[in-house]
């Protein structure tokens, strides 16, 4: 799993595997998720991610602890 985050654009995204998107579903709460030919997850980006953190933390300790996400209810919408 590789995590970037763009300070500039204020979003982080975890790319969880390999290979090209084909489509991408718009969660809610400024969640993005990339999904590939399989159905499999390439990736999920967090919008407005230092405003979505509960803990003023860095972000490196939430790489190590894990990133506290959980996607609760989401209809999928193709973007």
């Amino acid at each position: 799993m590789k995590f970037n985050y763009d300070r500039v654009a204020d979003a982080v995204y975890l790319n969880l595997n390999e290979g090209k998107v084909k489509k991408t579903l718009e969660m809610k709460d400024d969640v993005i998720v990339d999904v590939g030919e399989k159905g499999k997850i390439i990736g999920i980006e967090i919008l407005n991610f230092s405003y979505q953190q509960k803990d003023k933390d860095s972000i490196a300790d939430l790489v190590k602890s894990g990133v506290p996400m959980q996607i609760i209810e989401a209809t999928p919408t193709v973007a």
